[in-house]
């Protein structure tokens, strides 16, 4: 049986779902918002063993030959105490919801073990830290500086014809309100911003304003890679960040062959990265330098997939397949 964990508004799970079903496989597809319950739980010399309770569904860690990641998380049903006393309330209630984490961190550590695709840790990337990796594996990578000084802003926005700011975390902010409405995207950031900053702020997070003659955009499965070319400079709203789209006027996103030596880079990477799934971006500059700007572990393929003909959703399916077997 091959085990699927995801939200139950993803389109592309479906999309793979379909795929699944053509190859007449057994599935069992939990979505994230679904109360489940972890129960008999062995280990022996030979084998780890549980059962996972989804409503009047049992399944057996044995019956699992193939796992997907694709989004949300296990949510175990807990019972917690109610206790008079409220300190002790709080605390045992504490102890329960940490005894409660390392369990379903073991079924994660389980469920991966198998032939898998993607990891619930991936969620927490450090966005920072790959770009440190990537720099160290030797690939380019735009200046930064995460301040929370604007003398150092200053000084850092001096030495560039234009600097852009993106959330430190791998996503964003997202908050509407009457006067006000922020979120994640990429924006370039003026002198006049920059005067109106307080002298100390928040940590944030800003780079050099490179010049592209396209993005990319790859996705990488289990050790190929998956490229497509984003001509996101010839439109003003998606110049800086092609994830503003135009929807009446979609940017061409043709298939892209990888320089050898970028696709060894970046193999290295997801491999220290413990990432055998994930969405890339990068920048190709007129001078034909790329440079590296962050993995999304999660992130859609769909604009990866349909534009170029990849039929990724078909790729991932037949991963699963490989050690899978049954009718579904």
């Amino acid at each position: 049986m091959i085990f699927i964990l995801t939200d139950d508004d993803d389109v592309t799970t479906n999309d793979v779902l379909d795929w699944l079903s053509y190859f007449n496989l057994k599935f069992i597809r939990l979505n994230g918002n679904n109360l489940i319950e972890i129960q008999n739980v062995g280990l022996s010399n030979s084998v780890i063993e549980f059962e996972i309770k989804m409503g009047n569904l049992i399944i057996k860690n044995s019956e699992i030959s193939a796992y997907w990641y694709r989004r949300g998380a296990l949510i175990n049903k807990i019972k917690f105490i109610n206790h008079e006393n409220v300190n002790f309330n709080n605390s045992i209630n504490l102890e329960i919801q940490k005894n409660n984490d390392i369990l379903v961190d073991l079924v994660y550590h389980e469920l991966e073990s198998k032939n898998s695709i993607g990891h619930f840790w991936d969620n927490e990337t450090n966005k920072l830290i790959n770009l440190s990796l990537a720099k160290k594996i030797g690939l380019k990578v735009p200046d930064s500086i995460i301040t929370n000084r604007k003398n150092d802003l200053v000084e850092f926005h001096s030495k560039y014809s234009g600097i852009i700011t993106k959330p430190i975390g791998q996503s964003g902010w997202y908050m509407k309100m009457p006067n006000h409405n922020v979120d994640g995207a990429t924006q370039l950031v003026s002198q006049k911003d920059i005067e109106s900053f307080p002298e100390t702020f928040g940590y944030s997070f800003f780079q050099e304003c490179l010049e592209k003659s396209y993005e990319l955009r790859i996705f990488f499965l289990h050790g190929v890679f998956f490229a497509s070319a984003i001509f996101s400079q010839l439109d003003e709203k998606t110049k800086l960040d092609f994830r503003n789209y135009n929807f009446d006027k979609p940017n061409r996103t043709p298939p892209y062959k990888l320089p050898n030596n970028i696709e060894t880079k970046l193999l290295l990477l997801m491999n220290k990265l413990g990432m055998n799934s994930g969405s890339i971006d990068m920048i190709v500059t007129p001078f034909k330098e790329y440079y590296f700007l962050e993995v999304n572990p999660i992130g859609q393929f769909y604009q990866v997939s349909y534009p170029c003909n990849y039929f990724l959703e078909r790729e991932v399916a037949l991963h699963l397949k490989q050690e899978s077997n049954g009718k579904h």
